[in-house]
């Protein structure tokens, strides 16, 4: 039997069983508004769960306050990781929290690129980063004196990203 456009409904049946096994397999299903494109993400698991800035973070023109919060105590207030990422790697994360004043960014271990956006206030932010060099991240406040207080935080290897169903 033949559908239209020459596919052939053995074809279309193996490509509704490969769609399903990918959704099967799907953490997270999103689709667009423009309907061109479902978003399938398998995200494995958290690979900073447990996080604590006083076991394993460093800081420069920074203290640590506590297990979630820091205060710069210059103008670029940094603390920061040399672990949990590798290079070469996809990652999407998640923080949240509050930054006293000012401006607060996650950027690259060695105070390079931005991997986020620029937070202010109240914040709760996903975004997706590729490791480019060192294997870090690092949490920067812009201005002396801010407080940073991280609620949430969750780094995971992105296994997936979009596909298009067409329109």
């Amino acid at each position: 039997m033949v559908c239209g456009g020459g596919i052939t409904m053995k074809k279309l049946l193996y490509i509704l069983l490969f769609l399903l096994a990918g959704l099967i397999q799907a953490q997270t299903i999103n689709i667009a508004n423009t309907g061109s494109a479902v978003n399938i993400t398998n995200n494995g698991t958290d690979l900073i769960s447990g996080w604590d800035f006083t076991s394993g973070w460093t800081t420069v023109r920074a203290t640590i306050d506590d297990a979630n919060s820091f205060t710069a105590t210059d103008d670029n207030g940094i603390v920061r990781n040399n672990g949990y990422i590798v290079t070469g790697t996809r990652y999407r994360m998640r923080i949240a929290g509050t930054v006293s004043v000012g401006n607060f960014i996650v950027i690259r271990y060695d105070n390079g690129l931005d991997y986020s956006s620029t937070l202010s206030g109240t914040f709760d932010s996903t975004f997706d980063f590729t490791c480019i060099i060192l294997n870090g991240i690092a949490l920067k406040a812009f201005t002396s004196g801010a407080v940073v207080d991280i609620t949430k935080m969750e780094i995971r290897a992105k296994t997936s990203d979009y596909i298009n169903v067409g329109n």
